[in-house]
C-alpha cells in the first residue's frame, strides 16, 4: 500500500511540470500571435495608426511625424510650426480642428498608386518646397469614426487617403485631395 502512494504521488508531481510548460506555452503563443496580428512598423498602415495614437494622446509631436521631416522643414521655413502644420494634418484627416476622442478607423481596402500618381505627390511636395523621392505609395479607403469634446453623437468619415514612402518610412500624403464622405451620426 505504501508503495501505491508513492507511486501515486510521484506520478502526480511528474506532470506539474509539463502542465506548466504547456499553459507558459499557450500564453507565449497568445503574445505572440497578439504582437505580430497588431504590429503595423514599417508598413503603409503605420502612419494611419501613428495618426490615431496621436490625436488620441494630443500629442502633436506624433501626428507631425506622420508627414515627412522635408515638408516640416519647409513649413518652418515658411513660418509655420509643427504645430500649426500637425493641426492641418488633423483637419485633413478629419475635416475639423475639433479636440477629437474616442478615435477608432477602419481601412476598407488598398490599392498600389501609379507612377503617374506617384509623380504627381513628388511634384506637389516639390511646390511645398519639400523635395521627396517616392519609392512606393498606396491610395487607402479608410473610415473614421470618433467623437469630439463638447459635442454630442458620434461622426464619421470615410475618405481615399494616400500613403506614401520615402527614405524607408511611410507618411500621409496631406497634400492629396479628394473629396470626403461625412456621415453625420447621432
Amino acid at each position: 500500500m505504501l508503495m501505491d502512494e508513492v507511486y501515486e504521488n510521484r506520478k502526480h508531481k511528474n506532470k506539474t511540470p509539463y502542465i506548466a510548460l504547456i499553459v507558459l506555452l499557450a500564453i507565449l503563443a497568445a503574445v505572440i500571435f497578439a504582437i505580430a496580428r497588431n504590429n503595423v512598423t514599417g508598413t503603409y498602415k503605420e502612419p494611419v495608426r501613428n495618426f490615431t495614437i496621436g490625436c488620441a494622446n494630443h500629442d502633436i509631436e506624433k501626428v507631425a511625424a506622420t508627414v515627412p521631416s522635408e515638408y516640416l522643414k519647409a513649413m518652418e521655413k515658411a513660418g509655420f510650426t509643427d504645430s500649426f502644420t500637425a493641426n492641418s494634418v488633423i483637419v485633413y484627416m478629419l475635416g475639423n480642428e475639433s479636440m477629437v476622442t474616442k478615435l477608432k478607423y477602419t481601412v476598407y481596402s488598398s490599392a498600389a498608386c501609379s507612377a503617374d500618381e506617384i509623380t504627381s505627390i513628388e511634384d506637389s511636395y516639390a511646390a511645398a518646397g519639400a523635395e521627396i523621392i517616392v519609392s512606393d505609395a498606396r491610395k487607402l479607403d479608410i473610415s473614421w469614426k470618433y467623437y469630439e469634446e463638447y459635442h454630442r453623437g458620434r461622426k464619421e468619415r470615410r475618405q481615399e487617403y494616400i500613403v506614401f514612402q520615402t527614405g524607408g518610412k511611410w507618411y500621409l500624403d496631406t497634400l492629396y485631395s479628394e473629396e470626403a464622405q461625412d456621415i453625420p451620426s447621432y
